[in-house]
């Protein structure tokens, strides 16, 4: 993978829920999903074309781009990816390795819009 191709920036981010003590209402929020000191991480974004739109809709009628990124972070598909510019949200779909070796890099498989957070 040609870093320069990874030339923007996203957070990816987690759902968490918690109840409140006082009050028992249960609230759900989005946090950077890993730890380190910096939370963007580099990627390609790629939206996808017509034709692998309706290929995609076979199998998930939401994914509309895709993202790459290194390999390295364990992404899931209960995640998301937020741009610290602002933007829209990517919705992870789908988390798929290299065709290569599956070490280098993942391809996210990614909808937009709202969600739950």
């Amino acid at each position: 993978m040609d870093a320069g191709k990874l030339r923007h920036r996203v957070i990816p981010e987690r759902q968490v829920t918690s109840l409140d003590s006082d009050d028992g209402i249960q609230t759900v929020e989005w946090l950077p999903a890993f730890t380190e000191t910096v939370q963007a991480i580099s990627a390609g974004i790629q939206p996808m074309s017509g034709r692998e739109i309706l290929t995609a809709n076979q199998i998930n009628s939401k994914v509309t781009h895709r993202i790459i990124v290194r390999k390295g972070r364990d992404f899931t598909a209960s995640m998301r990816l937020r741009r610290p510019s602002g933007g829209p949200t990517y919705n992870i779909e789908a988390v798929i390795p290299d065709a290569y070796n599956g070490e280098q890099y993942l391809t996210l498989l990614c909808s937009t819009g709202v969600n739950d957070g």
